[in-house]
């Protein structure tokens, strides 16, 4: 339920030339190699093309093991608990400074799909500056609306060409809204009311008492304060206490995230610089992040795995507490996980750290402002709701959680032995991060959807896959050359299963043909496909906070090799097998992001690591004119990026190539059935008001007051309607016929 009004537009702006000087190759168009026409006709012969997919390493998800730490027995005695820890810290929005959760960015098929203050300026490139859009001013507080996408449209939709073929162009992002520029103070404890009785009667009252406070999310429509939901006020564990963190407005944001409203400047809320991906299927990635910086090996701390020298956590051996080098491999989604909790765009204001999230929510009801279902799949035996009756908060506390899933020596030191800047902390404080990343990748490991159409159809069910949807596979496999980066049950080439060699030996690097038709080294799962100029934004390219390359391929080549990258074996190389890199050779990874799953696609846009796309059709018409900016950079492009003349211009054909796609969507997901389900969430859904006039928060002057999305509670069954895709995406039907597939010209 949106709980605040979405704005009309208030000007239209001219549509913005490129300003930036580009020298342009013209593009050529190969002719189709041998073998690109489909072998079998997908149409009358499902089987043939079924041994087709598998030939070119598709298959059913349900086959492939969920990849989990060699060593999570030394850490994990109750894996049951875990995940339900993991699942609580996720959704939990105290786990923010200002009332965002991991799920806040999650929250829609694992991706998000809020509209309103998603736009970042291009600031990783090194441009603070916000452009208008097609159909408005754009900036913060910004409502997305469909005409605005591509973020780069041509003229010409069938031509690749830069020079002459560009009606608007724009460097800004559609990603995530985030925190507020805030400055931690401290923690303050605050209590519960008493309550004497318990009727509707009081139950509106005390709600919108805590409204007032602060304690229950509102819709915050001006002055008037609604509670977003009532529920039995006996659930708030009356009289019990909990920690909030004290805030203070920074400095106007140097970033740009504010607004001049009423002849003041007030800060809104700060917007990732790249689009979010789904946190569904990430299990199965051997890096996660856009730029591959979570490490296979978690270190209990950071993302960054063995290159963080120096972190370590503390271990009890009964005695005394020691620090420890910690590696637990197949991680990549537990180092992800301690990433955004700190980030001051994200979920943290400046000055906060781990030790500050875990004193607060070790001493806090878990999940005490949100609903969880009873019949939650994995929270329901700790929920306090009943089938008649939705509570707030679980029962159990979340030392108790970590103390029943993780082993002893890992929280179990007495008093508070670990003192940090001349304050003490508790064992369990001091390992929180080792908790908070596990447990949430072991949440996220249950997130797998591998039950969809295309999943039946390799499973043997011939009438899985409409005709239509069996041609645009055959189109996917063939003419597209999609599965040639998005291969594999996986559906892309950055999965663990998919940078193994022959020999079960990870091949993190390769040599392959550049779009100038020379050879280079790169990371395997991580391609540049022109989606923006790569001077803006170098992904894979770029380096850790310690100065070293993200890239296997650049520490093959010129060091420091500080991940461990197997180059012992160069036998499965497409280019010259067996002969390894070599110092000096040429590596190609500026610009390059780690290629994303393709299943649930339909309802993750908008797409690409910039969010520039709306419509899974868009997103073909792009591939099929040979991406938008390859003309000015071949050296940095994927090959197989290039003019594919059968699907280029054919909308029968890219609908046909968009069905398919859509037929990798798990019901599950849609209908957010177990695992997919979840408590309730207040998001942040911008700022109340427009682009040129906002509110300010009175609790925190100099910023805006924020709106909310209010997310309800949703136990195994799941919903009795599915969730739609992005901006309703391209407005599908019920078996993903589109009926506006955002590509002009005359819609059926």
């Amino acid at each position: 339920m949106v709980v605040i009004p979405v704005e009309p537009v208030v000007s239209e702006r001219p549509i913005v030339e490129p300003t930036k000087r580009v020298v342009e190759v013209p593009e050529v168009v190969l002719p189709e190699p041998d073998g690109t026409a489909s072998r079998v006709d997908p149409v009358n012969d499902p089987a043939g093309l079924r041994r087709e997919a598998k030939s070119l390493k598709l298959d059913t998800l349900a086959k492939v093991p969920v990849p989990l730490p060699r060593n999570l027995a030394d850490f994990v005695k109750n894996r049951d608990v875990a995940v339900a820890l993991g699942k609580a810290l996720f959704w939990d929005d105290q786990a923010g400074s200002d009332g965002m959760a991991c799920a806040s960015c999650h929250f829609h098929a694992g991706a998000d799909s809020r509209v309103k203050n998603q736009l970042s300026p291009g600031f990783i490139g090194g441009n603070q500056k916000f452009d208008p859009m097609p159909t408005s001013s754009g900036g913060p507080n910004y409502t997305l609306k469909r005409e605005d996408f591509p973020f780069h449209q041509k003229t010409d939709i069938t031509s690749n060409a830069v020079q002459g073929n560009v009606k608007f162009d724009t460097d800004d992002v559609a990603s995530s809204g985030g925190v507020l520029n805030l400055g931690f103070v401290g923690l303050n404890e605050r209590r519960f009311p008493r309550v004497l009785r318990n009727d509707v009667t009081q139950d509106i009252h005390i709600i919108r008492r805590l409204v007032r406070s602060g304690i229950v999310p509102s819709s915050d429509q001006g002055e008037k304060l609604t509670p977003l939901f009532v529920v039995p006020v006996t659930s708030l564990n009356p009289g019990s206490t909990f920690l909030e963190e004290v805030l203070r407005t920074e400095e106007v944001d140097p970033l740009g995230f504010s607004i001049v409203s009423g002849g003041k400047r007030l800060n809104t809320r700060r917007v990732a610089p790249r689009n979010t991906p789904t946190v569904i299927n990430s299990i199965f990635n051997h890096r996660n992040f856009w730029d591959g910086r979570a490490n296979f090996s978690f270190n209990g701390r950071s993302p960054f795995g063995p290159r963080d020298k120096d972190a370590k956590v503390f271990v009890f051996d009964g005695f005394g507490l020691s620090e420890q080098a910690i590696r637990l491999d197949h991680a990549s989604l537990a180092s992800q996980a301690v990433g955004p909790t700190e980030s001051v765009l994200e979920m943290s204001a400046h000055y906060r750290n781990f030790l500050h999230v875990a004193r607060k929510l070790l001493r806090s009801q878990p999940l005490r402002r949100q609903i969880v279902a009873h019949n939650d799949s994995v929270l329901g035996p700790l929920s306090f709701s009943t089938p008649t009756s939705a509570r707030l908060g679980l029962k159990a506390s979340y030392a108790s959680l970590i103390q029943m899933a993780f082993q002893d020596k890992w929280w179990s030191a007495p008093g508070e032995p670990v003192v940090v800047a001349d304050v003490p902390y508790s064992h369990m404080e001091a390992n929180f991060t080792l908790f908070w990343g596990i447990a949430i990748m072991l949440y996220e490991s249950t997130l797998v959807s591998d039950q969809t159409q295309f999943d039946r159809f390799m499973e043997g069910n011939d009438n899985a896959l409409t005709a239509t949807e069996r041609r645009g596979l055959s189109l996917f496999l063939h003419e597209g050359k999609c599965v040639n980066c998005h291969d594999g049950p996986e559906f892309t080439g950055a999965a663990i299963s998919q940078v193994l060699t022959s020999q079960q030996k990870f091949k993190l690097v390769e040599r392959m043909i550049m779009g100038d038709q020379n050879p280079a080294i790169y990371d395997n799962g991580f391609y540049n496909i022109n989606v923006r100029p790569s001077t803006e934004d170098g992904g894979v390219g770029g380096t850790d906070p310690f100065g070293n390359p993200l890239s296997f391929s650049v520490q093959a080549v010129s060091g420091p090799v500080v991940d461990q990258v197997n180059l012992s074996d160069a036998s499965d190389f497409e280019v010259d097998p067996g002969r390894l890199p070599t110092p000096g050779e040429r590596v190609a990874v500026r610009g390059a992001f780690k290629t994303p799953s393709l299943r649930n696609i339909d309802l993750t846009g908008p797409y690409f690591h910039n969010g520039g796309q709306l419509t899974l059709e868009q997103v073909i018409q792009f591939y099929a004119r040979g991406s938008d900016f390859k003309p000015v950079q071949r050296t940095d492009s994927d090959s197989d990026i290039r003019v594919l003349p059968k699907i280029n211009g054919n909308r029968d054909n890219i609908r046909a190539v968009a069905a398919f796609l859509r037929a990798l969507t798990d019901s599950r997901v849609a209908f957010e059935r177990a695992p997919f389900d979840h408590p309730s969430l207040s998001i942040p859904y911008g700022h109340l008001g427009t682009t040129t006039s906002v509110l300010e928060d009175a609790r925190i002057p100099g910023s805006a007051r924020s709106g909310y999305l209010f997310l309800p509670a949703v136990g195994a069954s799941g919903r009795s309607v599915a969730i739609r895709p992005f901006l309703e995406g391209s407005l599908v039907n019920s078996r993903g016929i589109p009926e506006s597939d955002g590509l002009p010209g005359t819609t059926p």
